[in-house]
Formats: structure tokens, sequence, C-alpha cells
């Protein structure tokens, strides 16, 4: 799971052959955030490591983390979704994993 900035460095460390994104907020973290999705999956092709971005449809997991509200991102009826995608095969993925709405 590439969290934060040095995620990559800190998987290729630890043996994995590819990290992944996990989180369908784009700003939730480092990693969920798809303007850094180019950089993150040059550095997993520099490495031979599999780069995985996670997408969804939207985001809102309010009903089970009240507190999460500002990371809820609408579904614009598809738009959402499609953005998510477009960015995921613009960075090159081969691999590309789906997120639920709300967990």
């Amino acid at each position: 799971l590439w969290l934060d900035g040095n995620g990559g460095e800190e998987a290729q460390r630890a043996g994995f052959d590819g990290v992944y994104t996990y989180f369908a907020a784009d700003g939730f973290s480092f990693g969920s955030t798809t303007g850094n999705w180019d950089r993150m999956a040059r550095f997993a092709r520099e490495h031979k490591m599999l780069f995985i971005p996670s997408v969804g449809p939207g985001y809102d997991d309010s009903k089970i983390r009240p507190w999460n509200r500002q990371n809820m991102r609408e579904r614009e009826n598809g738009g959402y979704y499609d953005r998510m995608w477009e960015r995921a095969l613009s960075a090159g993925a081969s691999v590309v994993s789906i997120t639920s709405y709300n967990e």
C-alpha cells in the first residue's frame, strides 16, 4: 500500500513486487492522489514493480466514519469514475483495482 511519498522505496526495500493505492478518494493520501500516479508508475517501472492504482465510482464512508466526511467524493453521474479510470490508464497501469463507494 503506497500511502506517502516514500511508499515505493519502502515497498522495494521490503521486497514487494508491486504497490497499490487502495483509496477511492482522490487526494485522501499521497498514493490515492491521481496527480501523483505518473511519478509513481514511473518509479514502479524503473524498479520492475507493478503499479496498481485503485479507482472508484466516488467515495462516502460517512455512515461508518462520520468524522471522515472531508474525503467524500460525489459520483457525478459517473464522471468521477471516468476520470479515475482515465488517470489510471494514462499512467500506464496494466492492472487496476476497484475500491467500492462506501467500503
